[in-house]
């Protein structure tokens, strides 16, 4: 499967539990597990555009990677 399909269709799910003012969301440990690799598949991917040297300095290890998910109703 394509990498972000898991996190389209958690946020899907949320999106449709909120608008039926559901209470409780629960998933299955499978689901868990998908949501889990894509969320890992793009924060390296991600990670993996940066530039690196050779040595990893300090100040690259100080460096904060903050990940936004956007909905309009998340």
């Amino acid at each position: 499967m394509s990498s972000g399909l898991y996190i389209k269709r958690f946020v899907d799910r949320l999106q449709n539990l909120q608008s039926q003012n559901a209470k409780e969301f629960t998933m299955t440990i499978h689901e868990a597990r998908q949501l889990h690799g894509d969320i890992t598949k793009t924060l390296l991917d991600n990670n993996n555009t940066f530039p690196r040297s050779e040595t990893t300095t300090t100040r690259e290890v100080d460096k904060v990677l903050e990940v936004e998910i956007k909905s309009p109703r998340f």
